[in-house]
């Protein structure tokens, strides 16, 4: 990635591990041991989390094919079946509030998945509705077959950043996300 050469050329003692995913209490225990000095989360607005920044807002909503389902409220997702994240997991607990928060009770799931990609290719096949954040869409669907045919509320982009990390380089990790990972404000 061009922006984490340029960071790696303006800051070449920062060192960068990425961590795959993580549970937020996971996080939040890596947090509170020291293991961790930055944390990069997209969370619902009213989630409490420990942050020291926040990037922007984020879109939030249902995604389908439009051609293939014709949605334009919460009713007509009824009969629509959802790709979604396994039971009992917290992505499906925030993908189940989401369409709650819609009016929107899941009748059927067409597949069950927790990897993002796959949601947005079955979704894009025709297979199903999913709920999550225009930034993963646009990752997943360069053709842009999917539609946001409900908007949920916006969630934020947050980033937590060690108090033992000093100013330039806390500064510099955050122009570098701000930089790297778009977040428009909604």
């Amino acid at each position: 990635h061009p922006k984490l050469e340029e960071l790696h050329t303006r800051h070449p003692k920062l060192t960068l591990t990425f961590l795959g995913h993580r549970t937020r209490p996971q996080l939040a225990q890596d947090i509170q041991r020291g293991r961790v000095d930055v944390v990069l989360v997209t969370c619902m607005p009213e989630e409490k989390w420990t942050a020291t920044h926040s990037l922007g807002t984020v879109a939030v909503g249902v995604f389908c094919r439009a051609d293939k389902f014709k949605v334009r409220t919460a009713a007509d997702l009824a009969g629509v079946p959802f790709i979604m994240p396994p039971k009992g997991t917290p992505e499906a607990a925030y993908a189940l509030e989401g369409l709650r928060q819609l009016g929107i009770e899941p009748k059927r799931a067409a597949a069950v998945t927790q990897y993002h990609d796959v949601m947005v290719r079955m979704a894009r096949e025709g297979r199903g509705a999913i709920y999550t954040i225009q930034s993963i869409v646009d990752r997943h669907d360069p053709a842009r077959k999917l539609k946001r045919v409900l908007t949920s509320d916006a969630w934020e982009r947050r980033v937590y950043v060690a108090p033992t990390i000093d100013r330039a380089t806390t500064q510099a990790i955050i122009g570098f996300l701000q930089k790297s990972i778009p977040t428009p404000s909604v």
